[in-house]
């Protein structure tokens, strides 16, 4: 049976004919108002019915509108993840786009090998920082020992070899900046000359 309509008036009415055919049409249109359950009699329940309907469409539709803006939010992150790592604009956003696609499984295994790798290099680091940390006692231990030392010298001496020590103390304690500068913050260095000179 076909869907469009088949009512036409051509001349003369022909009564039977019409009948017939706005009769077709209502089973037609009972077709489209009517919901498939077929056991809904009343208009309350038809209505009833059409109304539940739409209120599963809604929730299908903010489903979908959630499950997007949770995809859109997890691209824009991991674009700005990659983006502070140092990968360019367009790379980040098209790797952020492929990992929204991966399965929950393959996400767990790469984040399980993004986290090795920080611990790889936060280790790294530490190492560095602790060996750092020994050059920079053994600096302290060479400057403190070259003062004291010419401390005991000065004491020792006259007037004419205290000014010969002194100028040379004071060529001793630069080349001390100069390799303590290496290793010292700013704020680090003048609390460390800062203690020296009190104690002289």
């Amino acid at each position: 049976m076909s869907d469009k309509f088949t009512i036409k008036f051509k001349g003369i009415l022909d009564h039977a004919a019409t009948k017939k055919a706005i009769e077709q049409d209502i089973t037609k249109m009972e077709k489209y108002l009517k919901p498939k359950k077929s056991s809904l009699g009343s208009t309350k329940d038809i209505v009833k019915n059409n109304l539940s309907d739409k209120k599963k469409e809604l929730s299908r539709q903010s489903k979908f509108e959630s499950l997007r803006e949770r995809v859109e939010k997890y691209r824009l992150t991991q674009t700005k993840k990659l983006v502070k790592q140092g990968m360019g604009f367009e790379k980040a956003r098209k790797e952020a786009f492929r990992r929204s696609l991966m399965s929950d499984k393959d996400k767990r295994r790469l984040e399980y090998k993004e986290l090795a790798k920080e611990s790889k290099v936060k280790s790294k680091m530490l190492a560095a920082s602790q060996g750092k940390g020994l050059v920079a006692k053994i600096a302290i231990g060479s400057a403190l020992g070259n003062i004291i030392g010419n401390a005991m010298s000065k004491a020792a001496g006259g007037l004419l070899g205290f000014a010969k020590k002194a100028v040379e103390e004071k060529s001793k304690t630069n080349r001390t900046k100069l390799l303590n500068s290496a290793f010292f913050e700013k704020d680090e260095r003048n609390t460390i000359m800062g203690t020296l000179l009190l104690a002289f």
